[in-house]
């Protein structure tokens, strides 16, 4: 088969990922939008505060699910970012520094192989490791979110459900942005 033939197929699956990710955004942004316009402005305040916290911890736990899937195959853990900090292995031990980076801001975790055998299959799970955290953390939230459902409408119901739907739909959308570019072929 020609270069030009196993293009095509990638370029495809790139061009399907981006179009539906297009109308998803659409659509999220214009619900959301509707949504917002009903809200009370404490409740808009509580959720924009509450996006910070909330993007940290869901990026650690995305982070934490590549770092597992890495030490699971022998690799040695070196680095794990997480928006301004960062811990580093070092000879002496684990420290703390500030991350400055703004790149790797978004989460990061290096792990390297401490073995070549089989290196296609032990970096597709540590690959794997996040996007699978986050569906996992996906599903917590969302028993969570089903316990803790209020029976009762109020200001304070209100904003707790607004902080559960963040922690239910954003390991949700870090699962997407991480696993369907790969299942693509994309990555």
């Amino acid at each position: 088969m020609s270069t030009v033939g196993k293009k095509k197929p990638k370029i495809l699956n790139f061009l399907l990922v981006v179009i539906l990710s297009g109308v998803f955004g659409f659509f999220i942004g214009k619900f959301g939008f509707q949504a917002g316009k009903t809200l009370p402005t404490n409740v808009i305040w509580i959720w924009s505060i509450s996006f910070i916290p909330v993007f940290f911890f869901v990026i650690g736990f995305h982070e934490a699910g590549h770092a597992v899937a890495g030490i699971s195959q022998q690799f040695d853990f070196k680095m794990y970012v997480v928006g301004p900090f960062m811990r580093v292995k070092e000879q002496d031990g684990w420290r703390f520094k500030w991350n400055k980076n703004v790149n790797t801001s978004g989460g990061m975790v290096i792990c390297l192989p401490t073995q070549t055998h089989n290196l296609k299959k032990s970096f597709s799970i540590f690959a794997a490791g996040g996007p699978l955290a986050s569906l996992v953390l996906t599903l917590i939230s969302f028993l969570v979110y089903l316990l803790l459902r209020p029976l009762t409408v109020s200001y304070f119901f209100l904003s707790l459900d607004c902080f559960r739907s963040w922690f239910l739909l954003s390991p949700f959308f870090l699962f997407g942005q991480e696993a369907l570019p790969q299942m693509a072929g994309v990555s």
